[in-house]
């Protein structure tokens, strides 16, 4: 009887462990960018398109938080100025006077309207900024100030 209930346990701990190790494996994680460039405004729709042409089906644009989360030393942009990521924000506060956000990579609070936009969602090229990370050797990645969306810079690439 001893022998079972030691062997269940075992069992318990492999597939637990191996459960978690999938489930880890299955967060959207930056991959790359893309082969290819574009304007900010040319649509979320395309830019997913040109992620899965390079990196494969499950291959997406990265929201800043992915991006932050896995890219690390990640230099296979080192050459490119910029990489268009999708802003997530986070802590907004309502101060009395508008309301205030902050977004992954930048400590800053600032006016919702004025944070790292997503070029009218991706749809406009004039008139409009867009979320943009660099590469720097000294201090590695970092969100940009929003860049012009009749840009054309490469896409950030994530995949489970």
């Amino acid at each position: 009887m001893r022998k079972v209930a030691f062997f269940a346990a075992v069992v318990c701990c492999i597939f637990y462990f191996s459960v978690n190790a999938l489930a880890q494996n299955t967060q959207p994680r930056y991959i790359g960018m893309t082969n290819g460039v574009t304007m900010g405004g040319s649509g979320q729709t395309w830019m997913n398109q040109m992620c899965i042409s390079t990196w494969g089906a499950n291959a997406h644009m990265c929201n800043t938080d992915q991006f932050f989360g896995t890219a690390g030393n990640n230099k296979s942009a080192a050459n490119e100025r910029y990489l268009w990521v999708q802003p997530v924000l986070h802590n907004c506060v309502n101060t009395g006077t508008g309301i205030m956000c902050t977004e992954a990579g930048s400590s800053a609070l600032v006016e919702q309207s004025e944070n790292y936009t997503s070029c009218a969602a991706w749809t406009s090229s004039s008139d409009s900024n867009g979320s943009a990370v660099q590469y720097n050797p000294g201090t590695g990645w970092t969100l940009q100030p929003p860049q012009p969306c009749s840009s054309s810079y490469h896409v950030a690439c994530c995949a489970p």
